[in-house]
C-alpha cells in the first residue's frame, strides 16, 4: 500500500511507476547469475555474435555493462573493443604463429599482445575464430598480406 502511494506521487502515469518499480529487480537479478550463467553457450554465442563488444553483449543480455565485463572476464573473454592491431596479433599467436613474427605483422607491440593474453583464456581462439568466420569485414581485413612465390619444377 505505502509503496502505490509512493509511486502516485512521483509518476503520473500508472504503468510507468510499475515499471520503474519493477526494474530494479532485473538488476538485483543480474547481480546474482554465476559462473554457471557466464560459461553457457548462451553467454558464449551472444559474445561471438556482438564480436566481443562487451557493451553489446550488455545490451543484449538486459544486463549491466560492468556485469557483463566482469562475467565474461572470469571466462577469459575480454572486450574486443580494443586495437585491432593487437586483437590480430593476439589470434596469429593462440593459432601458433611465433610472439616476434605477430608483433612484427600487426605492428602491435610484445607488451600489448602479452597484457591481452593475460585477460584471455581458453575460449578466446574459438571465439575469435567464428567472429571472423561470420564477418565480411574480418578482423584481417587491416592485415598486411605477404603473398609467397612458389616454383614448381617438373620432373
Amino acid at each position: 500500500m505505502t509503496l502505490s502511494l509512493l509511486a502516485a506521487l512521483f509518476y503520473e502515469d500508472a504503468e510507468l511507476a510499475v515499471a520503474e518499480i519493477l526494474k530494479p529487480a532485473s538488476l538485483v537479478q543480474s547481480k546474482t547469475l554465476g559462473s554457471t550463467f557466464w560459461g553457457s553457450k548462451k553467454a558464449f554465442d551472444e559474445y561471438v555474435a556482438q564480436k566481443g563488444i562487451v557493451s553489446n553483449v550488455a545490451e543484449q543480455l538486459s544486463i549491466p555493462v560492468s556485469t557483463t565485463s566482469v562475467g565474461l572476464l572470469n571466462q577469459g573473454l575480454p572486450g574486443l573493443g580494443k586495437s585491432t592491431s593487437v586483437i590480430n596479433a593476439v589470434h596469429a599467436f593462440l593459432s601458433g604463429e611465433p610472439l616476434t613474427e605477430v608483433c612484427t605483422n600487426y605492428n602491435a607491440t610484445s607488451d600489448e599482445v602479452q597484457a591481452f593474453l593475460r585477460l584471455s583464456g581458453t575460449k578466446l581462439k574459438t571465439a575469435l575464430d567464428k567472429i571472423q568466420g561470420k564477418s565480411c569485414q574480418n578482423l584481417q581485413s587491416s592485415t598486411p598480406t605477404v603473398q609467397k612465390q612458389v616454383s614448381v619444377r617438373s620432373a
